[in-house]
């Protein structure tokens, strides 16, 4: 079962204000654990040549739509 927990406050818990609007406005320290096996990160396997894989990350507003994105494009073939 995945589950998410934070160091700072627990479950139904008061958020510490450095945390919010009225503080440094900046993310809680988080912990993901119990991530399914089926989710698992699977590495760079090209079937031969040199290929390009993309990291990519969006950052979303409470209504889901995307207000930014990044990437990283790494290479990767067999030795």
């Amino acid at each position: 079962m995945i589950k998410i927990s934070s160091p700072v406050f627990g479950e139904g818990e008061r958020i510490p204000a450095k945390y919010t609007c009225d503080g440094a406005n900046v993310n809680p320290p988080l912990d993901i654990s119990g991530v399914p096996k089926a989710a698992k990160y699977g590495g760079p396997c090209p079937p031969s040549d040199t290929h390009r894989y993309f990291f990519k990350i969006q950052a979303l507003d409470v209504n889901g739509r995307v207000i930014d994105t990044a990437q990283l494009i790494g290479k990767y073939s067999h030795h």
